[in-house]
């Protein structure tokens, strides 16, 4: 592996987001709380996620050096959890998350929380509601994902479309992740950029890295 360093001048920021330009990875650094609180997110890094299109990774920087991932057939694998809104074009999300689940050996979960807001009194009605919505939902998620089952067929894949706060399920599912994905919008008519409240939730509660994929 060919290592180089540059040094960069000009605001932090700034420099980061033009040297990443171009390239497939950028990753930064993140001090962590405590536990698994996950990562403080410091005004560089903040902007630098909210200004780039190259995917970033964030590692929470521990001064401990990393435990030597286990590849015996005995150790199950850990996952990588992509986070989606069916909604939206998740395209780039899951370029990025099957290729790293794919090069990790890892499985890829695939996660859609959802709500249902109830707009009946009857509990008969709302239960048979959300039952209806949620096979929808999952059908959905099904047909989204079948490109990339067909691109990447050793990748395991597991489909989850659970009723709840995305950010709360995805920070949940982390437990036993490798990574976690998850989306930044662009917005070309704003002014900046923006995070998202989902994607920054999930950046500051994760315990695992946290990889934040540009997509329109």
């Amino acid at each position: 592996m060919r290592v180089s360093t540059r040094l960069l001048l000009g605001r932090a920021a700034t420099a980061l987001t033009g040297a990443a330009a171009g390239t497939g990875l950028l990753v930064l650094g993140s001090r962590g709380l405590s536990g698994t609180m996950g990562f403080l997110l410091g005004s560089v890094a903040r902007e630098t996620v909210s200004s780039t299109q190259t995917p970033v990774v964030l590692v929470r920087v521990t001064g401990q050096p990393a435990a030597p991932r286990q590849s015996a057939p005995d150790v199950p694998t850990r996952d990588v959890i992509v986070g989606l809104d069916i909604h939206h074009d998740c395209a780039s999300l899951l370029d990025f998350g099957f290729a790293e689940a794919a090069r990790r050996g890892d499985r890829l979960v695939a996660l859609h929380g959802w709500s249902i807001w109830p707009v009946v009194r009857d509990a008969g009605a709302l239960v048979a509601a959300q039952r209806d919505m949620g096979s929808d939902v999952a059908r959905r998620l099904t047909r989204i994902l079948a490109p990339w089952r067909e691109k990447f067929p050793s990748v395991d894949v597991a489909e989850l479309t659970p009723i709840g706060s995305p950010a709360h399920l995805l920070v949940h599912a982390s437990d036993r992740a490798d990574l976690v994905v998850v989306g930044r919008r662009v917005h070309p008519a704003a002014h900046g950029g923006r995070i998202g409240l989902v994607t920054h939730a999930v950046i500051q509660h994760s315990a695992v890295p946290v990889a934040v994929v540009a997509h329109h």
